[in-house]
């Protein structure tokens, strides 16, 4: 019967695998842009237009000061900023700027139109119908990609869990090869398909079955050293396959034995 070896890996290297998930790491590449398309686009969100849906509003009068094409073309709508002066009543002369697209192209420079402003703080207002920047949804793209990132992150995180889950369980031992190796195609891939076979620390006999596409570090003899949990030897990897930091790990510890 093979010997069985516990194995307790250093909590540097738990933080190693954690951020060699390819999930984890498309992840953080993703939030990591997502913030960066924050940054670019952050003068130019509209965040008052929420405090529009939520809070009390009065109107007053405004007038145009300017209008002014800015050259921007999103969402299949050109848009353009109009300048204008509003008085508040009790805080006096504020000036703003809005935007918008074609429908407000008949809005000239001296017109007089409708302010919007919130009662509860009078100096954040726009022209009613129009907005405070040209990208309202561009802070929808934003969150969109923090979203995908996050969701990346947490399958990352899980699935990284449950391995380190299955490491922290660990035990190592030999499996030996139990089959000839045999080939199957999918689709226009060729698999090898090994079966190896090994006896837990319970006595009991355990059969692993692998597809794998390189087999080279697997058949260089009938027996490999695998690592398996044992609360469920049924999760089990082979050593050679495992993270590099943690491969190296195991055979040093199986060397200082």
């Amino acid at each position: 019967m093979s010997a069985h070896y516990k194995i307790k890996p250093p909590k540097k290297l738990i933080s190693y695998i954690f951020l060699q998930n390819p999930m984890t790491i498309i992840g953080l590449v993703i939030l990591l842009i997502g913030q960066l398309v924050s940054l670019a686009m952050y003068s130019q969100i509209d965040f008052a237009s929420s405090r529009f849906l939520f809070s009390s509003k009065a109107e007053t009068p405004g007038q145009i000061l300017a209008v002014v094409p800015t050259g921007y073309y999103l969402f299949n709508a050109d848009y353009t900023a109009y300048d204008y002066r509003i008085d508040i009543p009790g805080l006096g002369s504020s000036y703003g700027t809005s935007f918008g697209t074609d429908g407000n192209l008949m809005i000239k420079k001296g017109d007089y139109i409708d302010i919007e402003y919130l009662k509860n703080h009078p100096n954040t207002h726009r022209i009613k119908g129009m907005r405070n920047s040209f990208i309202t949804e561009g802070s929808l793209i934003m969150w969109g990609i923090c979203l995908v990132g996050v969701y990346f992150l947490i399958r990352g995180f899980k699935n990284t869990n449950r391995f380190i889950y299955h490491v922290k369980n660990g035990y190592i031992t030999t499996a030996t090869l139990a089959k000839a190796p045999k080939t199957t195609v999918i689709g226009d891939t060729r698999y090898f398909v090994l079966e190896f076979s090994f006896i837990a620390q319970d006595n009991k006999p355990i059969t692993i079955k692998k597809e794998v596409l390189n087999a080279d570090n697997l058949l260089d003899d009938d027996e490999e050293h695998i690592l398996y949990d044992k609360n469920n030897p049924s999760q089990n990897y082979f050593v050679d396959r495992l993270p590099k930091k943690l491969k190296e790990y195991i055979y040093q510890e199986l060397k200082n034995r």
